[in-house]
C-alpha cells in the first residue's frame, strides 16, 4: 500500500533504520530509509526511554510502518509498527560487524528524498538475511555489487575467452580487464571473475550456493569495498576497523 498524505499527516510510511543519533535527554534523530520518499530525518520524542512505545522502532536495522507529521525541519515520530525487528543481531557480532560497513556506505551513498525502491528492496532482503546463518562475506559482496548497480554504477563483468587467463579489475573501468592492457587494482582468476558475476546477478539465495572452494573470498571482499569507496567518493570507513580486529579482512 502507498504513503496516504492528509495535510501534514502521512500515514503509512515503510522504512528501514539505517542511522540513529541522540536528541536532547531522551529522543532520538532517525535516518529513515523509506521505500516511497527515499532517505528521510525523523524525529522521536522519548525513544530513550525504557517503556516508550517508540524504542524498538528507531533501533538500527529495524524495518518499520509507522505514522508521521511533517514539522519544520523533521518528520515527527506519532506511532508505528516493526515489520522486521533485529534485536537479536546484537549477538551476532560478525554479522553486525558487516552490517555496520554496510549501512556505512549506504549512508556516504544515499542522499536525502531521492526515491530508490530497487534499493530499498536490496536493503531489505540483505537485513532479513543477517541473522540467517549464512557466509556473511558472500552476502556482503552481493549486496555491493547489487547495490553500486542500482545507483548507476553496474560493474562490467563481461568474460572473453581471448583474456580469460589475464583477468584484473579496474575501479577506473568500471569492471573487469584485461590485466595485459591495463592497470588493474584487483588481479582475478576466471573462477573469481565468474563468481562476482554471479555475486551480482543471482539473487542472495543462490548466490550464497556458490562453491568458494577456489576462490580468495577476502580478496573479492575488499574489492567490493574498494569499488563502492571509489564510485561514492568515501575516503574512509569507520567500520573496517572492526573487521580487521575479527581478521575478517
Amino acid at each position: 500500500m502507498d504513503i496516504i498524505k492528509s495535510g501534514n499527516i502521512y500515514t503509512n510510511v515503510k522504512g528501514i533504520v539505517v542511522k540513529e543519533m541522540r536528541f536532547s535527554e531522551s529522543g532520538k534523530i532517525i535516518k529513515l530509509f523509506t521505500r516511497d520518499m527515499g532517505l528521510i530525518s525523523v524525529m522521536a520524542k522519548g525513544a530513550l526511554n525504557v517503556k516508550s512505545p517508540f524504542r524498538t522502532l528507531c533501533m538500527l536495522y529495524s524495518e518499520i510502518n509507522i505514522k508521521l507529521f511533517k514539522g519544520k525541519n523533521f518528520f515527527i515520530l506519532c506511532e508505528g509498527e516493526n515489520v522486521n525487528f533485529n534485536y537479536n543481531l546484537q549477538n551476532n557480532l560478525v554479522a553486525l560487524s558487516f552490517g555496520n560497513l554496510v549501512l556505512e556506505i549506504f549512508n556516504k551513498a544515499v542522499l536525502e528524498g531521492i526515491k530508490n525502491i530497487k534499493a530499498y528492496n536490496l536493503l531489505s532482503s540483505y537485513i532479513n538475511c543477517l541473522n540467517k546463518d549464512v557466509n556473511q562475506m558472500i552476502l556482503v559482496i552481493s549486496f555491493l555489487l547489487k547495490f553500486n548497480s542500482f545507483m548507476g554504477y553496474t560493474p562490467l563483468l563481461i568474460l572473453s575467452d581471448e583474456d580469460s587467463l589475464n583477468l584484473g579489475f579496474s575501479h577506473e573501468e568500471g569492471g573487469i580487464v584485461s590485466k595485459d592492457k591495463f592497470i588493474c587494482d584487483f588481479l582475478l582468476t576466471k573462477g573469481e571473475a565468474v563468481f562476482l558475476k554471479n555475486c551480482l546477478y543471482l539473487n542472495f539465495e543462490n548466490c550464497l550456493k556458490q562453491n568458494i572452494q577456489n576462490v580468495n573470498i577476502k580478496k573479492l571482499l575488499n574489492l567490493s569495498i574498494e569499488f563502492s569507496k571509489y564510485n561514492f567518493e568515501i575516503n574512509y570507513l569507520n567500520s573496517i576497523k572492526p573487521l580487521r580486529l575479527l581478521k575478517l579482512l
